[in-house]
């Protein structure tokens, strides 16, 4: 039987439920140097199923996977070693994994290589090396990139060049996906950033589903406009709500506003 069709049976044999039969299964192969199953028993003790978390172990499994080019592995050694679990933090590590991946064609790992080089963590800060690695993520539909790219052209970090058009384009993209940051980001074009044509309806309609979703400012904000009369009609009564779940987060502004209406 082929290594492949050993960890098929591997497998079958963890997902029925069997833990303790699938682990020595899995470990034969890992120790014959089977990339996938050394990427399973990483994913086993990282998560702690069916045997105890033991994350140095999964750190140690991961590192082995990953060298024999196991790409979901690469990906998850790179945030093993960025957020320090496992082994002590080492962002140069992290860059090196994160490198991997995405040579590999992991999208998630261009979007965590623009966080370091936009952050200066495992190198010098490298805006230009950010913008490549944002635009290479959001380009393949991942959101927190395309919000990332919304908010460099909204305020031109690191040099990049101002543009609202931009912004509110990459901004969108994220936003249609359901990220509440975007729809934040959203709702402040719309209210006129950045030299934007001002509508707040469509504006508080972003910041309704950010706020839905638990975005603490996007909360205060409604509540901010409701008690305003910023763009939308006065409504104290639907404004005091959602400054309260705002407040509740632990949002500052919240919370001095509701004081400032004897709340």
């Amino acid at each position: 039987m082929s290594f492949q069709n050993e960890y098929e049976v591997a497998s079958d044999v963890f997902n029925s439920g069997d833990r303790s039969r699938a682990l020595p299964m899995f470990a034969k192969l890992a120790d014959a140097g089977h990339g996938k199953s050394l990427h399973a028993l990483g994913v086993i003790y990282f998560q702690g199923t069916g045997v105890g978390q033991d994350l140095p172990k999964a750190l140690a499994y991961f590192k082995k996977a990953a060298e024999v080019g196991i790409v979901e592995a690469q990906y998850t050694l790179g945030q093993m070693r960025k957020n320090g679990w496992g082994a002590e933090r080492d962002n140069f590590e992290a860059v090196k994994w994160y490198q991997a991946a995405a040579e590999g064609g992991k999208v998630e790992a261009f979007f965590e290589l623009g966080q370091l080089h936009r952050e200066g963590l495992g190198g010098p800060v490298d805006m230009k090396a950010a913008m490549s690695c944002y635009l290479r993520a959001a380009e393949a539909g991942e959101s927190r990139a395309q919000y990332c790219l919304g908010l460099i052209f909204l305020r031109g970090d690191g040099g990049a060049e101002r543009n609202a058009a931009l912004a509110e384009n990459w901004a969108h993209k994220s936003a249609v996906q359901g990220n509440p940051d975007a729809e934040c980001l959203m709702g402040l074009l719309l209210m006129g950033a950045n030299g934007r044509r001002r509508d707040a309806k469509a504006a508080l309609d972003w910041y309704l589903r950010a706020a839905e979703r638990g975005h603490s400012h996007a909360q205060y904000t409604i509540g901010w406009m409701l008690v305003n009369g910023e763009g939308v009609p006065a409504d104290r009564a639907r404004a005091l709500p959602w400054l309260r779940k705002a407040r509740d987060q632990g949002n500052h502004d919240a919370a001095d506003l509701l004081r400032k209406l004897g709340q």
